[in-house]
C-alpha cells in the first residue's frame, strides 16, 4: 500500500511540474513582450531555463547521488526555486527577471531527474507502471496551458497566469515529498 500511495503522489507531482511548464513555456515570452521587453531580451529571459536544463540536472544527481540525500536536496531545491520565482511576481525590469530566472530555474531544473530517479527505484523497470505514472504530467500540462490561454485571452490577466504557474509548480514538490514520506516508512 505504501508503495500505491508514493507512486500516486508522484503521478500529482508530474501532473503539477509539468502543469507549471504548460504555464511558463508557453506564455512567459508573450508576458514579457506584454511588459515591452525588446526581442533579444524577450530571448534571453525565455532561454535561461533551457541553458540551465544543459547543466544542472547533472549537478544535482551527482550530488544527490554523492551524498545519499535525494530527499533534502529536492526539499532545498524546492524552497530555493519558490524564493528566486518570487521576485516575477514583484519586478518588471530586465536585469532582476535574468537574476531570478536563472537561479530559480537552476534549482528548479533539479526536480524532474531526481523525481524520476525515484520513480524508476519504486517501479523497478516497469515501463508500462511508468507510462500510467507519466502521462499524468502530459495531462497537466495540456490542462494548464488551454485554461491559461482561456485566462488570458478572457480577462487579459496575466498576474493570474504568472502566479498560478508559480504556485501550481511548487506544488508538485508537496506531491513528491509526501511520496517520498511515504515510501520511507
Amino acid at each position: 500500500m505504501q508503495k500505491s500511495k508514493a507512486l500516486l503522489l508522484i503521478a500529482g507531482f508530474y501532473f503539477c511540474y509539468f502543469a507549471f511548464n504548460g504555464l511558463f513555456s508557453p506564455y512567459w515570452g508573450l508576458y514579457l513582450a506584454e511588459l515591452s521587453f525588446p526581442a533579444w531580451q524577450i530571448g534571453i529571459l525565455t532561454s535561461l531555463t533551457q541553458i540551465n536544463r544543459i547543466y544542472a540536472p547533472a549537478l544535482w544527481g551527482w550530488l544527490a547521488d554523492r551524498s545519499g540525500q535525494r530527499q533534502k536536496i529536492l526539499r532545498l531545491a524546492g524552497v530555493m526555486g519558490l524564493v528566486f520565482f518570487l521576485p516575477l511576481l514583484l519586478t518588471h525590469s530586465f536585469w532582476p527577471l535574468l537574476i531570478s530566472v536563472w537561479i530559480a530555474s537552476f534549482f528548479w531544473s533539479s526536480a524532474l531527474p531526481l523525481v524520476e530517479a525515484t520513480s524508476m527505484t519504486l517501479l523497478a523497470g516497469n515501463s508500462g507502471a511508468y507510462a500510467r505514472l507519466r502521462v499524468w504530467g502530459s495531462i497537466g500540462f495540456v490542462v494548464a496551458a488551454l485554461l491559461a490561454g482561456y485566462l488570458i485571452e478572457a480577462f487579459r490577466c496575466w498576474r493570474v497566469a504568472n502566479g498560478c504557474s508559480f504556485r501550481d509548480g511548487r506544488a508538485g514538490y508537496v506531491f513528491f515529498l509526501r511520496a517520498r514520506s511515504a515510501c520511507s516508512g
